[in-house]
């Protein structure tokens, strides 16, 4: 298993949803950035599988909800954000 697979303890987890690939951002507690990553659809959720319990931050669109469901089943706090309060391209 690659070492940038492993996910390293966080409190946060931002997820950025696309078609194909999904940007994962891991921040502490203190909100300094711990982790990068970027997964397809299938890894993303063996990569939350091994994660500590979390929160875990998306954009609300139609893709997000089944992510969220999947995610929230491995224990993980999920919070899904209204597209208007999402800053774009950042």
């Amino acid at each position: 298993m690659p070492k940038r697979n492993v996910p390293r303890p966080a409190a946060v987890y931002g997820i950025d949803i696309g078609e194909n690939i999904f940007h994962v951002v891991a921040l502490g507690s203190d909100g300094t950035v711990v982790q990068r990553v970027r997964f397809r659809r299938d890894t993303l959720l063996q990569f939350f599988q091994r994660a500590e319990p979390a929160t875990v931050g998306m954009e609300s669109c139609a893709g997000s909800q089944w992510i969220a469901r999947k995610i929230q089943a491995l224990g993980h706090k999920v919070r899904l954000i209204p597209a208007q309060f999402v800053k774009p391209l950042r």
